[in-house]
């Protein structure tokens, strides 16, 4: 079965249906920041992926990657993200 690029998330942020508009903004300025701080490559690998919803394949295609590296990357990125949030929240 196949999850959806918001379903991979889901362990890092919360329902995003209970949000308020402020931790919204929150939210946002926390995804801004985080995103400043990589590579123009994995801002595209992270943003094809949670916000363009394009497959691993499609952006492996898209970079000229292999599939693999852009699966690890999107690990990598999630786990990294999810720091970051913990950190913010603390």
């Amino acid at each position: 079965m196949q999850t959806t690029s918001y379903e991979e998330l889901s362990e890092c942020i919360p329902d995003h249906r209970r949000l308020e508009s402020e931790q919204d903004s929150k939210l946002k300025d926390q995804i801004e920041e985080f995103l400043k701080d990589l590579s123009k490559e994995k801002r595209a690998i992270f943003l094809g992926r949670f916000w363009f919803m394009y497959s691993v394949a499609e952006i492996a295609e898209r970079l000229g990657r292999d599939e693999k590296y852009v699966s690890n990357q999107l690990y990598y990125m999630k786990k990294s993200f999810k720091k970051h949030l913990g950190r913010k929240e603390g």
